[in-house]
């Protein structure tokens, strides 16, 4: 059998923010760790659809799932996943949300790039070496590798506000190419802030890849 993996992400945490939930159904509890600064080690998912509370500690014996848990599905075809926590105040039982990525070797390939625009309004347009791409909110799209073989390559990312022409520098910079890594790259929304924030992680595979 195949093996299934996901690794964990929180976007932006609050001060106070748990370090850890329990991803739990009626078969299984995982717990998973909430890093901000890079992707969490990978973790063993079970097999089939997936659709797990999201809890603070694991349930007692005989308790039920709690109805206004917040909850995220894994599609039963994905062989390996990222999932993005955030806040949610309008959760109040546990305020939190997450988000599954899918990082299956067919759709998401090694040395490519996945961005995200997970802005609420901005235009997000990136160039990676000779690769370009542009997203509207709530977009996302897999780049190419920005080069053959490992090495630096230029990158540019900008962001446009719909009633505006001017656009924002978000990064320009140099990154290196791992062509056995893939690159995870979220543009999101700040809090008191004009300007998105851009996030990049990096996931080089801990285990063989099947």
């Amino acid at each position: 059998m195949q093996a299934r993996e996901a690794r964990t992400f929180f976007v932006q945490p609050p001060k106070k923010a748990p370090e850890k939930v329990f991803l739990i159904n009626t078969k299984t509890a995982i717990e998973v760790t909430l890093p901000s600064r890079n992707l969490s080690p990978e973790v063993d998912l079970p097999k089939g659809e997936l659709v797990f509370a999201i809890l603070s500690k694991p349930l007692e014996e005989g308790q039920e799932l709690p109805k206004a848990a917040p909850r995220v599905k894994i599609p039963e075809t994905w062989s390996r996943c990222y999932l993005l926590f955030s806040y949610d105040k309008s959760n109040k039982f546990f305020p939190l949300k997450a988000v599954a990525i899918n990082a299956s070797g067919a759709d998401f390939p090694k040395g490519s790039s996945r961005m995200i625009n997970a802005t609420s309004e901005a235009t997000v347009a990136a160039r990676f070496g000779k690769e370009k791409v542009e997203l509207k909110p709530g977009k996302a799209a897999t780049v190419k590798a920005p080069r053959t073989g490992a090495g630096a390559f230029e990158v540019e990312i900008f962001s446009k506000k719909p009633d505006s022409e001017r656009r924002s520098i978000l990064c320009q910079s140099k990154w290196v190419h791992e062509p056995e890594s893939r690159q995870l790259i979220l543009a999101v929304d700040v809090p008191g802030q004009k300007k998105p924030r851009v996030f990049s992680l990096s996931d080089v595979i801990q285990k063989k890849e099947k």
